[in-house]
């Protein structure tokens, strides 16, 4: 696999300013969340519709941050472009689409069929 224009110093600082981008919004949300003052009841509906949204959002960030965790583990012991799945390389072009996965596509179409 060729890596010689690839830069995980540079890819490391990107996933750690997107984790603590994903914080900060799960954060935003914990908070917003939070704000219930309402005593109308039509008001109150749309409250728990929105905490729906609210923590569905949640739920990806943490999802997404977990995954970016993941990643930076996998840099920082030299085992970031390999599917941990097969143990193959992972393609430069899928690390760059995606640069938190850890499964090549073969990899990764198998998790998805197996759910």
């Amino acid at each position: 696999m060729n890596f010689d224009n690839f830069d995980t110093h540079e890819l490391h600082q990107k996933l750690l300013q997107r984790k603590d981008e994903l914080e900060i919004r799960v954060k935003n949300i914990k908070r917003d969340m939070t704000k219930k003052n309402s005593d109308d009841w039509s008001e109150q509906a749309q409250e728990r519709s929105n905490d729906e949204v609210l923590n569905n959002l949640e739920y990806e960030a943490q999802i997404e941050i977990y995954q970016i965790q993941k990643a930076l583990e996998r840099i920082e012991h030299e085992e970031y472009a390999i599917c941990t799945g097969c143990g193959c390389d992972i393609p430069l072009e899928r690390l760059q689409i995606m640069p938190y996965t850890e499964y090549c596509i073969k990899c990764a179409e198998k998790q998805n069929n197996d759910r």
